[in-house]
């Protein structure tokens, strides 16, 4: 299996991911995009010549649904962190 078939089948899991984890987390689908196509061309370098085609297959869901869930994860946390220190640099504003 080549890498372009690979991402030919899939894209369309990659696009339902992108969406799933958009609306949970709130990141920017179009990252999240561009986070499983990279998922994809990891597991093809690392994975196509030592595993047959299903097991490549079973190894690439596994790890673009864990690539994209953990970048979802980091965007969040970052923007709560971010509101969290604009709100207290607020607070600090309306003290001085």
């Amino acid at each position: 299996m080549s890498l372009e078939e690979l991402y030919t089948i899939e894209r369309a899991r990659i696009r339902k991911l992108a969406i799933h984890y958009s609306r949970i987390f709130g990141a920017e689908p179009e990252d999240l995009l561009q986070t499983g196509a990279l998922a994809v061309c990891e597991t093809y370098v690392r994975y196509a010549g030592s595993v047959t085609d299903e097991v490549l297959l079973t190894l690439s869901h596994r790890i673009i649904n864990r690539m994209m869930y953990k970048f979802a994860l980091k965007e969040y946390r970052y923007r709560k962190l971010l509101q969290l220190y604009e709100s207290e640099a607020g607070q600090n504003e309306e003290i001085i």
